[in-house]
């Protein structure tokens, strides 16, 4: 089953910064499990007239509370989440597991 391979990940959200001058930082939403794995090839979303490339794949339960523009982190890795997509009764039909789509942050 899928969720055996499920370990946690660092959910963090961007934060403005207080003042004009101050750089925006992320604070941590919560801690989630979920698995992370490699797109097969790159997938180009179009949104605007601006392409994101997604390079990972997270699955993880339908209730975290996971939105595009977040950072997921996970064993030292970071990604941003570019596609936060709910399919009805989730990818498997079943309400198992949903599947978003990230950009690896180098």
């Amino acid at each position: 089953m899928l969720t055996d391979y499920y370990t946690t990940f660092t959910l963090k959200e961007n934060t403005p910064g207080v003042g004009i001058y101050d750089d925006p930082s992320f604070t941590v939403v919560g801690y989630y499990k979920g698995f992370i794995q490699p797109v097969s090839s790159s997938e180009i979303f179009l949104q605007g007239k601006s392409a994101e490339v997604a390079t990972h794949r997270l699955y993880t339960g339908m209730r975290t509370p996971i939105e595009k523009g977040q950072q997921v982190s996970q064993f030292g890795q970071s990604y941003i989440v570019i596609s936060d997509i709910i399919q009805p009764k989730g990818i498997s039909g079943v309400n198992h597991h949903r599947e978003v789509l990230m950009g690896i942050i180098e």
